[in-house]
């Protein structure tokens, strides 16, 4: 999915006061049928298309990552107001908050669904379970960093593009067989010429030492394979982000003794919220067996 990194222009929609708490949204019968007079009345805008894509990508997002990726120089207001009427119209659908903080977090909801895939999918509600709603929202907020700090460096004379697909898309398949499963990946592009790679993994602190070691491994056996590099002329880079500096420093020492030639990319959630994740912050990097810390530019 191509991400326009340039904040959407202020739009002037005319929606009914979404009212206060949690009242009930309007009953209706949620088919084809409805989405199609959806769309007809022009109730959606490019905007809301956007998100409905976003979500069947990440696929949670919390009202507060909206609000820095589609309303970042709007009110907050505004944006709970379309917001409630997507909700009420069922195009997306509220999950449960892990805090107050993230606001009230949002998924797809059904006529979403049938406006992407129509009856083919559009009656599968997600299953999502505490912890994968964490897990989630934390690729979500490695997908805001990451548009937040190439929109700053758009600002200069260099023209760059990002790229992101989902878990479900970025999956490397050979002879029918998953290689690699990562969380995410990305690809940016600097004045549309070179490119380069990333693939994203989410760890918690959870996983043990020996399915952490399978997973770099999987990486250098995919790294054989066509498919890991697409269409770049660059080997990708492996970001890994996890929950303290010590993990970090426990997955490098990892890494650099597996004996694999992929770089590695680490960090912890916390401190990339605090400095950015592409320009500003030194990753601790893995090259071969060597651990260096360096920034990617």
């Amino acid at each position: 999915m191509e991400l326009n990194l340039n904040p959407p222009n202020p739009q002037r929609i005319s929606v009914s006061p979404p009212g206060r708490g949690w009242r009930a949204r309007p009953e209706v019968t949620v088919n084809t049928d409805y989405v199609r007079t959806l769309l007809e009345q022009s109730r959606l805008t490019e905007r809301d298309e956007t998100l409905l894509k976003w979500l069947d990508e990440l696929p949670v997002l919390s009202s507060r990552q909206i609000k820095r990726l589609f309303w970042p120089d709007t009110s907050v207001s505004n944006m709970h107001r379309r917001l409630r009427a997507l909700y009420d119209y069922h195009l997306l659908d509220r999950v449960r908050m892990l805090n107050k903080t993230e606001g009230i977090t949002y998924t797809l909801g059904k006529a979403g669904r049938l406006w992407l895939y129509g009856e083919q999918r559009g009656g599968n509600p997600p299953r999502i379970n505490l912890n994968q709603l964490a897990h989630d929202l934390t690729i979500a907020e490695v997908a805001m960093l990451f548009v937040e700090d190439l929109r700053l460096l758009n600002h200069s004379e260099q023209r760059i593009s990002l790229n992101w697909v989902g878990e479900k898309k970025a999956r490397i398949v050979h002879r029918d067989k998953v290689i690699i499963e990562p969380d995410s990946r990305v690809c940016i592009t600097v004045n549309g010429e070179g490119s380069q790679l990333f693939f994203i993994e989410i760890d918690r602190g959870t996983e043990r030492a020996a399915a952490f070691s399978a997973k770099i491994r999987r990486y250098h056996e995919a790294n054989k394979e066509p498919g890991l590099k697409g269409e770049t002329d660059q080997n990708p880079i492996i970001m890994v982000v996890t929950n303290t500096p010590e993990r970090v420093q426990k997955l490098a020492e990892l890494i650099a003794s597996s004996n694999n030639h992929l770089v590695w990319a680490l960090q912890y959630l916390d401190n990339l919220k605090e400095n950015g994740i592409y320009h500003k912050q030194r990753w601790t990097m893995v090259k071969k067996d060597k651990i260096l810390s360096r920034s990617f530019q």
